[in-house]
């Protein structure tokens, strides 16, 4: 079992093959479980329920119809809808629609209205109101990388249909960014406001809270009877700093380099004939302030 402990408190372990357990901040044992890192989510409303009149149930549609779009195609809408001319109108496959039609991503709102034809035939038409254009994108409490670094990673551009599903994704990119280089507590949020002038423009706003870069304290292995410390520490790239990793990623936890290292050990057992060994991926647990 190895123990891997990081500055701020952050305690990582794996074991081979035992559960692990390491001692925390102030000394107590516990187990470690995985954190909640995850960009916070925000979700457009859920659709609503189909608006088609009840008196137009069990009538034939003769025509589906959709306005109210500005820049999004009505042959997109109209590609979601299967309801279709010579159908009788079922309020389920209407509702079903409607949600089709809101899981692109582009509408704030959408309902459904038909226009009687004559006794038996219904024109239904799907009025839709779009989600705002991206006017602006912004970004505060970014310092340890460039705007353009950032924006490489970011999939959302300006001018285009805001989709928060795509808005969520740019907050987890970013964050991915940060954990890679080592700021594995890096926590990303964002906010969209609509202008007062130009309700059909928003603006969104990714506000950054880096923290400190995670640092590697001391690596502690424990149970591993047929090899040394030394050796399994030989051939890990995840190691303590000193006072000259400042000039270089030395001493800076990365998961990629340290998901190398549990590969490496298990590699280094089986060439040592060792093929019972399993070194488990660990989980993390971090207090809420992100401090221990």
């Amino acid at each position: 079992m190895m123990v891997l402990s990081v500055i701020g408190g952050l305690v990582i372990c794996f074991s081979a093959p035992v559960q692990a357990q390491v001692s925390g901040a102030q000394g107590q044992e516990r187990q470690l479980e995985a954190p909640d890192l995850g960009t916070p989510q925000m979700s457009p409303t859920p659709p609503p329920p189909s608006t088609v009149d009840r008196q137009w149930e069990g009538k034939t549609v003769v025509d589906v119809q959709v306005t109210g779009t500005q820049r999004v195609e009505s042959a997109t809408v109209l590609e979601r809808i299967e309801t279709e001319p010579g159908d009788v109108i079922d309020r389920e496959e209407i509702t079903a629609d409607i949600r089709r039609v809101y899981d692109l991503g582009y509408f704030r709102d959408i309902r459904v209205e038909g226009e009687e034809i004559d006794t038996d035939q219904v024109i239904v038409t799907f009025v839709i109101t779009e989600m705002p254009a991206i006017d602006a994108i912004g970004y505060t409490g970014v310092e340890e990388f460039s705007d353009d670094d950032i924006e490489d990673v970011v999939t959302i551009r300006r001018f285009a249909i805001l989709n928060i599903s795509q808005v969520n994704a740019s907050a987890e990119a970013i964050r991915e960014l940060y954990h890679d280089e080592g700021y594995f507590l890096a926590e990303v949020d964002f906010d969209i406001e609509t202008r007062e002038d130009r309700p059909d423009l928003a603006e969104v706003t990714f506000h950054v809270q880096e923290h400190a870069q995670v640092e590697v304290k001391r690596v502690t292995l424990l149970g591993n009877q047929a090899v040394s410390d030394d050796e399994l520490l030989g051939i890990m790239a995840t190691r303590p700093g000193n006072f000259l990793s400042f000039l270089s990623d030395m001493g800076a936890f990365q998961e990629e380099m340290f998901e190398e290292d549990l590969q490496r050990l298990t590699a280094y057992y089986y060439d040592q004939g060792h093929v019972q060994v399993q070194v488990q991926m660990p989980t993390i647990r971090l207090s809420p302030d992100k401090r221990h």
